[in-house]
This record gives C-alpha cells, sequence and structure tokens, in this order.
C-alpha cells in the first residue's frame, strides 16, 4: 500500500518567488525523508532543499525553514502538506584540471613566404616561455671577491655567482587543488555542505530550545505575578486611568525599581502628567531589561503595555 504525499516547492533563485505542486507516492506507513523529496523532484538538476516547519501555532503563529543535514531525515509538515525550499547549486566544474591547449604555428618557408608576401601575413613565430620569465628566482648572495689587479695577468677571472636550483622554489607555489581529483573534490565539497547544514540545524535547535525556555519563564511569571498586575491595572472590568495607574505603581514593581512613589495630588495637570508617565516609562522599557530575571522582564513588559494604552487615551479625552 502507499499514500500520495502533496508538496509544495519554490525555487529560490527565480526572480518571482511562485509556488508549485506536484505529488509523490510514499509507502504506507512510512514517514516522507530529504531522499524521497530529492528522488521525486520534478526539475532537474542538483538542489539545496529547505522545509518549512512551525515553531509556534499561536500568539501569533511563526514558522521557520529548516535546513535537514541527513537524506534519511524526516521531513517536517505545515498545516498537513510539505513546503519546499529549492536552491540550484551550479553544475561543479573545477577549470584548474583542465590543460591548457598549446598552439603551435608552423615556420612557412622561404620560398612559399617569397610567394605570397602580398597574399597573406607570415605566421607569427613561436616564442619559447621560460618560467623565469614570469617568476622572479632570488638568487644567492655572491661571495665576496677580492679586489682584482687589471695590471696582473696571472690573475684568475672571479667565478660567477652559484644559481639556485628553479624547483627549490617550485614547492613554495601553492596548488588550489592539493592534487586531488575532480571526484575527490566533488566529494570535498558535498562534505562541506553536510557539515554547514549540520551546523545550521543545531543553530536552530538551540535557537529553538532557547525560546521554549523563555516561554516557560513567562508561563511562571505570569503565574506569579498576573492576577496583581491585572488588579492594577483594572476594576470592575473597568481599565484605570493613567493618573491611577502612576500613583499606585510602586505596588507592583519589583524590589530595587527605583520608583518613586507620585501621588495624584501631584497629578492635576495635563504637564504634570506627561513628566510621571516618562519618568514611569524609563523605569518599565522592556529593552532596559533583556539581561534581567524572567519575572521582571515579565513585569515591566505589562506594566509598559498599560501605561502606554492608558496614557493614548488620556491624550485623546483631553485633546493633548
Amino acid at each position: 500500500m502507499s499514500k500520495v504525499s502533496m508538496i509544495h516547492y519554490t525555487l529560490q533563485d527565480e526572480g518571482k518567488k511562485e509556488l508549485y505542486l506536484y505529488s509523490t507516492q510514499i509507502s504506507q506507513g512510512n514517514e516522507v525523508t530529504v531522499k524521497d523529496v530529492r528522488k521525486s523532484f520534478p526539475v532537474p538538476g542538483r538542489f539545496f532543499f529547505r522545509f518549512r516547519t512551525i515553531i509556534q501555532e499561536e500568539n501569533p503563529p511563526a514558522t521557520v525553514w529548516l535546513d535537514l543535514p541527513e537524506d534519511d531525515s524526516p521531513i517536517p509538515t505545515y498545516k498537513g502538506y510539505i513546503y519546499v525550499k529549492a536552491l540550484q547549486l551550479p553544475p561543479f566544474e573545477n577549470k584548474s584540471l583542465l590543460k591548457p591547449v598549446r598552439k603551435v604555428y608552423k615556420a612557412a618557408s622561404s620560398n612559399s613566404s617569397s610567394r605570397n608576401h602580398h597574399s597573406r601575413e607570415p605566421d607569427p613565430p613561436q616564442f619559447q616561455r621560460k618560467l623565469s620569465d614570469f617568476i622572479d628566482f632570488p638568487q644567492e648572495p655572491s661571495p665576496k671577491q677580492k679586489p682584482v689587479d687589471v695590471r696582473s695577468h696571472s690573475q684568475e677571472p672571479p667565478r660567477p655567482p652559484h644559481e639556485l636550483s628553479k624547483s627549490h622554489f617550485m614547492s613554495a607555489l601553492n596548488d588550489p587543488t592539493n592534487g586531488m581529483s575532480t571526484q575527490e573534490l566533488i566529494d570535498r565539497k558535498e562534505k562541506f555542505i553536510q557539515e554547514q547544514m549540520k551546523i545550521k540545524a543545531e543553530s536552530a535547535k538551540k535557537s529553538w530550545a532557547a525560546e521554549e525556555e523563555g516561554k516557560n519563564h513567562r508561563m511562571n511569571a505570569e503565574k506569579e505575578f498576573g492576577e496583581s498586575i491585572n488588579r492594577w491595572e483594572s476594576r470592575n472590568l473597568q481599565k484605570n486611568n493613567i493618573i491611577t495607574l502612576i500613583s499606585t505603581m510602586q505596588g507592583i514593581l519589583w524590589p530595587g525599581a527605583e520608583w518613586k512613589p507620585i501621588g495624584p495630588g501631584d497629578l492635576l495637570t495635563s504637564k504634570q502628567v506627561k513628566i510621571a508617565y516618562m519618568k514611569a516609562i524609563m523605569i518599565v522599557h522592556p529593552d532596559k531589561h533583556q539581561q534581567d530575571p524572567p519575572h521582571i522582564k515579565y513585569i515591566a513588559d505589562r506594566v509598559f503595555g498599560a501605561l502606554n494604552n492608558a496614557y493614548k487615551l488620556y491624550q485623546q479625552q483631553n485633546n493633548s
């Protein structure tokens, strides 16, 4: 028995991000793997695949594109379908392994050149290139020679300096292929791609673990402090105004928040309310508490949102 799996895919290197659809036959009871997608993919060529998976189902829903390092890895689904993003890899071509074609020009004879002098140009002569034409090979410093007495004819002429062997410097030239064959280079490239995929997969796992841990911390903080913040934020199912929130804010903040209480008598004018609101926002702004414990981050986030909403309503009511 087999089942039909519907696979949505998009080609990442296309200018238009169009979504295509095809179906593939999978054995009943088996999960769809990367190997199945690679085998049934309708577009010819070599591809690197990413698969869409959900990391948060609500508040709000969130998905990511996952790199799977192994061909036997099961593929996640999203809303009952498989979503694939395919990046086409260029064909492997190592030009350094191709031998250059040497052009040979035949020398024309003197008779033929004289006959065809006015009909065509002679073939270019063949030049012998040496390695020394392209690479300057250093030479050993010549030993100090004794001064030569030009008046003496019996003295031997000075010997030329010893020239180092050019093969001594050839070992310093780096071969980018390290003498590897084409298949070995392909295997090395594939190994590099697999290693990068594993690194990305591990990074995604760590990110998901950290996000899950943060959600758990927030749930614990909400159980401990959520009820008291709800009572501070509203009474009898009605939201408290900005004056009430500011004047009672000291009752819900964490110890050491450095907030100086402000009474209702100091919040009589719009200017006084605005100044107090700005001071309160400076204390509970979420950006200031990214490295603080989870319960402080939760309280700061809730208080920050309540103050902003109440102050906007205050401005609308007072046309300020």
